[in-house]
């Protein structure tokens, strides 16, 4: 039966009238569309104006500072006369014990001896080590790193020196610096404009070049130590432990321009933020966007609800959030009808709303605050009305209305509307995540736990650096268990690795950085053994040491005294606060290392790395600041001019040993070990080499990593000349994490073979003549030797090589010079040296020697 033409005529109508519905909505979700492209492009427009380097140019910025400090480091330590020494623990701490293992001969001093295991027939001097503690005081984990590189140059068959492939493969390393400290700037500050500034900054340090161009543990260090804070404090900055501002490390953005990214894009609970007892608020006419775009996060929701419930329970919720309190629980009144957003505002598609039942008189029937400890993100309250729609009809109509008020017509889908497969590939984007923070956290916990054991005074470094963070600390332990446990496990794992490598290295059972801590901190000979320097040396040879250097500490005492002064807006209240956290870091670590003795610049390493991300940040605040007074253009301009004055004022100081400049950083100005290790350098490349004698200090020489022969030496210490020959050596059983065993002669500070004193060099002439065996000497170039049975063969400098001619005519002519010498020492002087001879142990030439003493002494009677 057809039916009649008014009710064909009526569905007719009706189907108009969907259509004509169907076409106003996408009409509408299209403008809708455009409203929030023109928002985001003008929101992405005013943060790349905000912001020194807009976009990723902080990044590429990085990326191009990092490589250039690498090639320029790399070409420095390629040039021979740049192989000075700062100080002797770049070489006998590292590079020596690497060239004991791989080669089968060595010097080691005592940080690297294993305790003695016998108590008789010991020296004087080695009792007084053993009692001291002067034994295992360094993990041997450091110099394992050069070991495994030259067992890899030998592998592949490079004919370098071992100290170029060494130096290289360190600057390598510790050219990273850069790039470590733009990631620990940016996450300690939020700011990529400040990680680029610091990588300048660090990268321009003539104090960082310097100590990062020599193998020190120090610099080898720093960007492991650096790379891994950075973690810890992104782990600590997430929403679970930090209910703060948002993390902009992800968008690039610094925190002035979160302030203005949350006026302009709030979170998605923000912009369905309605309440019962008014309409929704209309969208802006365009005329009125740019206007809308500058309102602050809490003016955007008194415009829209002036009187609701909510602008009052926001800044109650954020003062907790303020005060690190754990938030557990949230009730809600029930005659209020509100909506709460997610607490976390760093992700969008985590932001979802909560529904209170504002008529019903029961509360809805679930009402859990739900923590995510895989993902991290922030909590969320999930609350539905599942009750109330189903057993009122009317309330479930009610709901529904009050649901397209709140959402404004759009439609929000809860998790229970969430297809199988989307609910699927979220949990497996999940677990992916979980396993990545896992893994981070666990590298983190090893690798700052590896650090702190093979350099023990990292220990207070870091602590210092995160006592200002115990709230967050404190809440990962409480909503973190997970993440907590990775750190935990990897410290322990870093831990048990070296006590491990302890054990295997020096043949017993010890902690190393337990010795270390005995030996230099709990007793006071390092004073005695050392020297001290004076109170204010980091001040002045550090802070104001030329005039960019001098410019940093004005710009560092000026931002922070205007931040005192005037009165802060919100976002740089919080910038303020991570800036003074790092400031009260560095005032404690100068004043506890200035407090100690012993005083170096290689120290306070990590203190500069701190001290130059401190002097970033306020370096992009007064950015900022002109920004706002001169404009963008100016002050650009400004900060790059900074920027350049100081790295000029840094490259003006670099040490060149043309000139003598490197002598002011050396551990000795006296030791020319410039001179010396090129004349040392030019006997390992002769193949008659028999013995060596030094008549400049032993460490001036670079050991036998620079000699590479194994033959006996005799050179000049702080006490006296003293000869190494192979008698004395010590035997050590060796044997590396790759099966490989051998026994290592070692020369030993503590073993020697004979001891002269400085006053008495007829005798020492008289001993070189008689032992043919040392046929290389190194000298001064002024100094005049014997004219017969010698010759010189190089001059570097104010050192030269005089070699041992060796011909049968030039030996009796210098057996016929020992009758002629003219033995003039003095009655002390044989003493001293008798003395010294049994305190090493050498009783019978100590005898001897005092035997001699009493001759001259009735001769002259």
């Amino acid at each position: 039966m057809k039916p009649s033409k008014s009710k064909r005529r009526r569905n007719s109508s009706h189907q108009q009238q969907e259509h004509k519905s169907q076409r106003n909505e996408t009409s509408e979700l299209k403008q809708d569309k455009g409203w929030t492209e023109e928002v985001k492009q003008s929101t992405h427009h005013h943060g790349a104006e905000s912001r020194l380097f807009p976009g990723n140019t902080a990044i590429w910025m990085t990326l191009l500072v990092t490589l250039v400090t690498l090639v320029l480091r790399v070409r420095y330590v390629r040039q021979e006369r740049t192989w000075w020494i700062l100080h002797p623990d770049e070489i006998y701490q590292s590079l020596e014990v690497a060239f004991s293992e791989l080669h089968g001969y060595g010097h080691r001093t005592y940080e690297f001896l294993a305790p003695s295991t016998r108590s008789d027939n010991l020296s004087l001097y080695q009792q007084r080590a053993q009692q001291l503690g002067m034994y295992a005081l360094r993990s041997p984990l450091f110099p394992r790193f050069y070991t495994a590189i030259g067992w890899m140059a030998q592998w592949v068959g490079c004919t370098c020196t071992p100290y170029l492939v060494w130096r290289t493969a360190h600057v390598v390393v510790s050219s990273m610096l850069p790039l470590a400290v733009h990631v620990f700037a940016a996450a300690v500050f939020r700011s990529r404009d400040v990680g680029a500034v610091a990588a300048i900054l660090v990268a321009s340090s003539v104090h960082l070049g310097v100590l990062g161009a020599h193998t020190l543990v120090h610099s080898l260090l720093a960007p492991v130590i650096f790379a891994a804070l950075a973690v810890f404090v992104s782990l600590l900055n997430h929403p679970q432990t930090n209910q703060g501002n948002q993390d902009a490390l992800d968008t690039g953005q610094s925190q002035q321009d979160n302030a203005h990214r949350s006026k302009v894009e709030p979170t998605s609970a923000a912009k369905t933020h309605t309440c019962l007892h008014c309409s929704p608020k209309p969208r802006p006419s365009p005329k009125r966007k740019e206007e809308k775009l500058h309102i602050s996060y809490h003016q955007g929701m008194d415009d829209v609800c002036p009187a609701s419930v909510f602008s009052v329970l926001s800044r109650f919720v954020n003062f907790i959030k303020k005060q690190v309190m754990v938030l557990n629980v949230l009730e809600v009144v029930p005659q209020f009808g509100i909506l709460i957003p997610t607490f976390a505002v760093s992700d969008e598609r985590t932001s979802e709303i909560a529904r209170i039942d504002a008529t019903n008189s029961s509360l809805p029937e679930r009402n859990v605050l739900s923590s995510s400890s895989s993902t991290r993100r922030a909590s969320s309250i999930d609350v539905t009305s599942s009750n109330a729609s189903k057993n009122d009809p009317q309330n479930a109509s009610h709901f529904g209305r009050m649901d397209d008020m709140m959402t404004n017509g759009r439609t929000v889908v809860s998790d229970r509307e969430v297809s199988p497969a989307h609910t699927s590939k979220k949990k497996s984007r999940e677990s992916k995540e979980s396993r990545v923070s896992t893994l981070k956290s666990s590298a983190c916990g090893f690798a700052l736990a590896l650090c702190c054991y093979i350099r023990p005074d990292g220990v207070l470094l870091m602590l210092l650096f995160l006592f200002p963070y115990i709230p967050q600390l404190v809440l990962l332990v409480l909503h973190e268990r997970k993440t907590l446990f990775s750190l935990f496990m990897g410290g322990c794992f870093g831990i048990l690795l070296g006590i491990f490598d302890d054990f295997y290295f020096y043949g017993v059972g010890l902690i190393s950085p337990y010795n270390w801590f005995r030996f230099n901190v709990m007793s006071s000979v390092t004073s005695q053994f050392f020297g001290a320097e004076p109170s204010l040396m980091y001040l002045h040879d550090f802070v104001l040491k030329n005039e960019g250097m001098r410019i940093l500490l004005f710009v560092n005492f000026a931002v922070i005294v205007l931040h005192w002064v005037k009165q802060s807006k919100p976002h740089e209240k919080d910038s303020f606060r991570s800036v003074l956290k790092l400031l009260t870091t560095v005032l404690v670590l100068f004043g506890v290392y200035s407090l100690q003795p012993h005083k170096e610049l290689r120290f306070i390493h990590h203190v500069m790395v701190f001290y130059f991300a401190l002097s970033a940040a306020n370096i992009v605040s007064i950015a900022a600041a002109q920004k706002n007074v001169f404009g963008k253009i100016f002050s650009t301009f400004l900060t790059f001019t900074l920027l350049l004055t100081f790295a000029y004022s840094q490259w003006k100081d670099w040490p060149i040993p043309q000139n003598d400049s490197f002598k002011t950083w050396v551990y000795n100005p006296a030791l020319d070990n410039y001179d010396v290790n090129r004349c040392v350098t030019f006997i390992a490349s002769q193949t008659d080499v028999r013995g060596v004698f030094s008549d400049k200090n032993l460490h001036s020489i670079g050991g036998f990593t620079f000699l590479r022969h194994n033959v006996p030496v005799l050179t000049l210490t702080f006490a006296g000349y003293v000869e190494y020959g192979m008698s004395s050596r010590v035997e050590v059983f060796s044997s590396n994490w790759l099966g490989t065993q051998k026994n290592i002669s070692l020369l030993t500070t503590d073993t020697i073979s004979n001891f002269f004193s400085a006053r008495n060099k007829q005798y020492l002439v008289r001993h070189l003549i008689n032992r043919d065996e040392y046929n290389y000497l190194v000298m001064d170039a002024k100094t005049e030797f014997l004219k017969v049975g010698y010759q010189e063969m190089s001059t570097c400098g104010e050192v030269k090589v005089v070699k041992r001619i060796g011909s049968d005519a030039e030996e009796k002519r210098l057996r016929e010079i020992i009758p002629h010498l003219k033995l003039t020492a003095e009655v002390a002087v044989l003493e001293k040296e008798a003395r010294e001879l049994y305190a090493f142990g050498l009783k019978d030439l100590a005898a001897s020697r005092y035997g001699e003493a009493q001759r001259l002494k009735r001769l002259q009677g």
